[in-house]
């Protein structure tokens, strides 16, 4: 084990990789089984990653994913309580800086 750094099976199995069927809806792929947006979110609060990809072309949907998870979440009536624990996840889901002089120190990325 690399320190900080939990054997390779442990990091396999901590981003989630899910496909987006046609109809919007979400299917685990490691767990064989359908994921509801409620779910998604609790992971994401639990600072669990995932990966999104359509079914039909294989790609890359996690954004969008990510904004139809995130949006009823952060405007409704519980939104000041969900907001917090989520800035942290969502970090780790966007892709690094453009810019050669890397990560910006003010995005608290970890």
């Amino acid at each position: 084990m690399i320190a900080g750094r939990p054997p390779a099976a442990g990091r396999a199995r901590a981003r989630r990789v899910l496909l987006r069927e046609r109809d919007g809806g979400l299917f685990d792929v490691d767990e064989q089984r359908v994921v509801d947006a409620a779910e998604l979110l609790d992971g994401l609060r639990a600072g669990r990653r995932f990966r999104a990809h359509r079914r039909s072309t294989g790609a890359d949907c996690t954004l969008e994913v990510l904004a139809e998870v995130l949006g009823p979440a952060l405007s409704g009536p519980r939104a000041g309580g969900v907001a917090v624990p989520l800035v942290g996840g969502v970090a780790g889901l966007l892709p690094g800086p453009a810019h050669p002089r890397g990560p910006d120190p003010d995005v608290g990325h970890g």
